[in-house]
């Protein structure tokens, strides 16, 4: 039977290979950032210091925030890591709209959404900016679930560590 589900922010689901939360201690957070737990993270290209990922954007994905943003210019940030064997759970959506999950939507690679209000969800209408693929259903949810939650993984190339290797 199909389930409308709550939405809710990226979360970590599978942590491997590593051991714990990575931190970005120094230069640490960028000025007036407000993002919530389960929010992607970048490093500004010319501080390094971590904010945001916008819906757009195009710098490689640092990691998921493990807390909320200070505020405050040089806070530690916790994280988790964008790399090969982090394994996130998401909201699946259509825009800022509700969708169904069908199976044409697993081993797809889309954007994502990152709302003013600092929620993060699963674009299947974002085809140009794909940042995860999508691998299945997390476990409670099923095809033809709408707001259904979806275990992904960052793209190789979009993952900031191997991208930097890449380019080196």
């Amino acid at each position: 039977m199909a389930t409308t589900h709550e939405v809710k922010q990226l979360a970590i689901f599978r942590q491997e290979a590593k051991g714990g939360i990575c931190w970005n201690r120094d230069p640490g957070e960028e000025a007036s950032q407000v993002w919530t737990k389960g929010t992607p993270l970048i490093e500004d290209a010319s501080s390094l210091e971590m904010e945001a990922h916008t819906s757009a954007g195009t710098v490689t994905i640092t990691g998921v925030a493990a807390g909320p943003a200070s505020g405050t210019a040089g806070t530690d940030v916790p994280y988790y890591e964008a790399n090969p064997y982090n394994i996130f759970v998401a909201t699946l959506r259509n825009g800022s709209a509700a969708i169904v999950l069908a199976t044409t939507h697993i081993n797809t690679a889309y954007g994502l959404l990152v709302t003013a209000a600092t929620h993060t969800y699963v674009d299947i209408s974002n085809t140009t900016q794909t940042v995860i693929q999508v691998l299945g259903p997390a476990p409670g949810y099923d095809i033809g679930d709408s707001n259904a939650r979806v275990l992904i993984r960052f793209l190789s190339d979009e993952q900031h560590k191997l991208a930097a290797v890449a380019t080196a």
